[in-house]
């Protein structure tokens, strides 16, 4: 039986409740499209202004069975939005534990059925699903610079950088910052695409740890 975490609150051991449904949807992409008389379709400015396609919150509903909610009903029901509704946690899905959702939780009174026990959670969820592990590289400096490729999901995402030394700097492309030995650092500028992301790492001495969070649609 699949179970759905709650931060450390679990649907079944701690709330009584029986995953029988998920329905996550897609996230609805945010775009400004133009009518143009005389010409077919419309105009879709939003990749060329901002390089990117952003989204909506993702809503996604979980409908659960009540167990021995006979006689119950309210006594459980009210421990149940005690505990989840209106609270904003880290959800994880069985199977798919390895990610999370960023969440606010609601428990959804019209479609929830004391008759049948069925309790409906509705989320108002970051359009990504996030891993749980974060993505790491540790990269040994060279004189002469040393390449690394990181490989990350379709979410955009801007690393951090800790040095172990002095004296070491990394670029991305164009972009070239100096790095402060035994500081996470994160510069706007070096933010990763979805694919491979090529980074080079100089210096004379010690190791640079990249680390990110991926996340996928």
């Amino acid at each position: 039986m699949n179970q759905v975490y709650f931060g450390t609150i679990e649907s079944y051991t701690d709330l009584g409740l029986m995953l029988s449904e998920v329905e996550t949807g897609t996230p609805e992409p945010k775009r400004t499209v133009i009518e143009v008389p005389g010409m077919n379709g419309v105009l879709d400015p939003t990749r060329h202004i901002y390089q990117d396609i952003f989204y909506q919150n993702r809503n996604i509903r979980l409908t659960f069975a009540m167990a021995n909610y006979q006689n119950q009903w309210m006594e459980l029901f009210s421990g149940i939005t005690s505990k989840i509704h209106g609270r904003y946690f880290q959800v994880r899905i069985e199977p798919d534990l390895d990610y999370y959702w960023d969440a606010f939780c609601k428990v959804d009174t019209e479609k929830s059925d004391k008759n049948k026990g069925i309790v409906v959670v509705s989320l108002d969820a970051f359009p990504f699903k996030r891993k749980m592990e974060e993505t790491s590289y540790d990269v040994i400096a060279s004189s002469v610079g040393r390449s690394q490729i990181c490989m990350n999901s379709r979410m955009k995402v801007v690393p951090s950088f800790y040095a172990s030394d002095s004296g070491i700097s990394v670029s991305f492309g164009d972009v070239v910052h100096e790095l402060t030995a035994a500081v996470e650092m994160t510069f706007p500028d070096i933010m990763f695409a979805e694919g491979e992301n090529e980074i080079l790492v100089t210096g004379t001495a010690g190791t640079v740890t990249v680390t990110y969070r991926e996340g996928s649609l």
